[in-house]
């Protein structure tokens, strides 16, 4: 079992980030949050919010209060009347989480309450998903220092990269991905089927369409790899190897055409919910690369996997099924870029290296 530890400055996103993981995973929790509360409109403390109820006990009590001079000053009590208390009732009925949010350093006294904060993390029935006060604290260091614990710093890694990596690590995908090679182009720039021409002595397309039969041989259960092309020689290549291979009659119909015939020719929802598209013209693509984006699109929460970066996406693109619908409405030269552009919040960025992206739209010169 995992427990999810967040840290950063105060107004990083903490606690939002712990509510949006909630929230998404549907998750009931257990435990406690610190809540500020405000008088006439000015932040004056916080309060211990319990969020099951505790018998004999307030679910809400003051925890610290913040004085004229903007100094913080912690109500040692609450930890003993209620902190102690909730966290017993939390182990005794965990629910689907248990949320510490957040640990910081008025609970230093508290000395039962910490011993119940470990004994939390000891269990192995549901994760952890607590807040750290980022302070050089010895009991917060020495929870940051534990092997079953995932630490996500926000002042150094931003908010939607942070959620996805939690996501994944509490609720990873288990996808069956169609993998999608589309050879059909008409090479127009390059003047010959590029596809055909010899890079490192052998045609353009094989390097990555090797890559991908040895992924597939290795993931038999996890994946398909799906050819389209326009071109015999690659098509019964593919059909040799096993491939299912489409052949795309209207090439001059853009790249959605290819895009479409990929996703839904010879295939039915049940064989696929992901598809990665590949084109046949990045020769220099690594194995190793190809090996991690497709490990990774198996397991990502996002919907939508893109290598590259935002000002600069390339492919491979994985589309989860939920967006199968709109590849369908795709006309022309239109790709999927411009779904990844649509949908920021359910997109994560794959590293991969500038070289390894290039793609060959020209001969190269003598």
């Amino acid at each position: 079992m995992r427990h999810l530890l967040i840290t950063g400055q105060p107004g990083s996103g903490k606690s939002t980030l712990i509510r949006r993981l909630l929230e998404t995973l549907t998750f009931n929790p257990s435990g406690y949050e610190t809540r500020p509360f405000d008088i006439n409109g000015t932040r004056r403390g916080f309060y211990f919010h319990s969020f099951q109820s505790v018998p004999d006990a307030s679910n809400d009590l003051p925890l610290a209060v913040i004085l004229g001079d903007g100094n913080r000053v912690g109500i040692p009590t609450t930890f003993e009347l209620l902190g102690a208390p909730c966290l017993q009732q939390t182990l005794e009925n965990p629910n689907d989480c248990i949320v510490l949010d957040e640990i910081g350093r008025f609970e230093q006294t508290a000395t039962e309450f910490l011993m119940l904060i470990e004994k939390i993390f000891n269990q192995h029935t549901v994760p952890v998903f607590a807040s750290l006060k980022k302070e050089p604290i010895p009991y917060i260091e020495s929870l940051k220092k534990r092997s079953d614990c995932l630490v996500i710093d926000l002042d150094s890694t931003d908010r939607e990269t942070a959620y996805f990596q939690a996501l994944g690590e509490f609720k990873p995908m288990n996808r069956h991905l169609n993998i999608v090679l589309m050879a059909a182009g008409n090479s127009v720039r390059y003047g010959e089927n590029k596809l055909l021409a010899s890079i490192g002595g052998r045609p353009m397309y094989r390097n990555i369409f090797e890559h991908l039969l040895h992924y597939w041989q290795a993931h038999t259960d996890s994946c398909m790899v799906t050819v389209v092309s326009q071109y015999d020689v690659i098509l019964e290549a593919a059909l040799q190897a096993g491939c299912q291979t489409v052949f795309n009659p209207q090439p001059k119909l853009g790249i959605s055409l290819t895009i479409q015939l990929g996703l839904t020719t010879g295939t039915s929802p049940n064989e696929q919910s992901g598809a990665v598209f590949f084109t046949a013209d990045q020769p220099f693509i690594r194995y190793e690369t190809i090996r991690d984006f497709l490990d990774r699109a198996i397991l990502t929460p996002a919907g939508l996997l893109a290598a590259g970066s935002p000002s600069a996406p390339g492919n491979p693109v994985m589309f989860d099924q939920h967006y199968f619908a709109e590849l369908q409405k795709l006309s022309g030269d239109q790709g999927g870029k411009m779904i990844l552009h649509a949908h920021p919040d359910d997109t994560e960025w794959f590293f991969v290296a500038k070289n390894e992206l290039i793609d060959i739209d020209v001969p190269k010169e003598d």
